[in-house]
């Protein structure tokens, strides 16, 4: 059973070889009791180019969100810090395969 699970979805503006996200979507699983999705992560990336600062506030937000349980596969503390470091290589995933599928690596 995994303790947390994240998914990115995302549209990329790759004009200029700037990685501005037009839009944006976060979702959380295994955190809480049901899907989580993450607005402040999302709001935080429209606009933005995947800077330390933006991916930090990601995580932040993702950490925020969710609402685990404590058991013996985690506590609540290391799950939401999963959750944060899921959700940032989520978004650094994601615009790897977008730079690959464009050729703007």
């Amino acid at each position: 059973m995994p303790i947390c699970g994240c998914r990115r979805s995302r549209g990329t503006d790759h004009t200029r070889r700037r990685r501005k996200h037009r839009t944006r979507s976060l979702a959380l699983a295994a955190v809480a009791p049901t899907v989580v999705r993450v607005p402040d992560a999302e709001a935080a990336l429209v606009g933005n180019t995947a800077d330390d600062e933006t991916l930090s506030a990601v995580a932040d937000a993702a950490s925020e969100a969710c609402d685990p349980i404590d058991d013996k596969r985690g506590t609540v503390a290391y799950r939401k810090q999963v959750a944060g470091v899921l959700a940032k290589r989520a978004v650094l995933i994601a615009i790897e395969r977008a730079q690959q599928r464009n050729g703007t690596n």
